[in-house]
């Protein structure tokens, strides 16, 4: 799977989900929840911004760092107009 770059970028703001299928790295949804650069072992990487989340990013970090150690949890995305 390999994803045209459409607006790529590699420092997202909190809450601004991108997505990433290319070649340096796995296909990846990244959620960032704090200051932060898109990587990998190969090398700085550029994601497509695919949505912005709006509401509770007081929260985010607290979840994101939850995830860090606690490991997966379920995900729930609701759309709102």
């Amino acid at each position: 799977l390999d994803l045209a770059q459409e607006n790529p970028t590699s420092t997202p703001e909190p809450g601004q989900v991108l997505i990433y299928a290319g070649p340096l790295s796995e296909p990846e949804l990244y959620i960032p929840y704090g200051a932060n650069r898109f990587a990998c072992q190969a090398g700085v990487l550029e994601g497509n911004p695919v949505m912005t989340i709006a509401g509770g990013l007081d929260r985010l970090a607290a979840t994101g760092q939850a995830r860090l150690w606690d490991g997966a949890a379920d995900l729930l995305i609701v759309a709102q107009p």
